[in-house]
């Protein structure tokens, strides 16, 4: 829910907006590192955290969730890593042989198909038959 849907259900004119807190003398950084602190720790209904993270947050973050995961059910980390698996078997993250000799992954197959080795072996195989 947001606060659009709030307003949509119950009216503008019926919601009422309270400051959580007032500051005198900050600068703009320091405001949104505040309000950051404020919708992670507290019941929000902001979806946007003003404040973008860091790489190296966000990849602390997700090894500490990963070893949460791990803890509160090992059983869910190896289904995790099945489903993983899976998808990329499902989309063909794999190799390719192409038809020219060369092999691509499934992620490059248009970068190859564009590529000048590929277009000159391709118009040699065509040229032999």
């Amino acid at each position: 829910m947001t606060i659009f849907d709030l307003f949509e259900k119950y009216g503008l004119q019926n919601c009422k907006i309270n400051p959580v807190e007032v500051f005198d003398d900050i600068t703009f950084e320091e405001l949104r590192t505040k309000e950051s602190e404020y919708i992670l720790n507290n019941p929000c209904i902001n979806k946007q955290n003003p404040k973008p993270i860091t790489p190296q947050e966000y990849k602390n973050r997700k090894k500490e969730y990963y070893r949460n995961v791990i803890k509160a059910d090992p059983e869910k980390l190896k289904k995790l890593c099945v489903k993983a698996k899976q998808w990329i078997e499902k989309n063909g993250q794999g190799v390719f042989q192409c038809e020219c000799g060369d092999t691509y992954t499934y992620k490059h197959k248009a970068r190859h198909y564009q590529s000048i080795r590929h277009k000159t072996k391709m118009e040699k195989i065509n040229q032999t038959i």
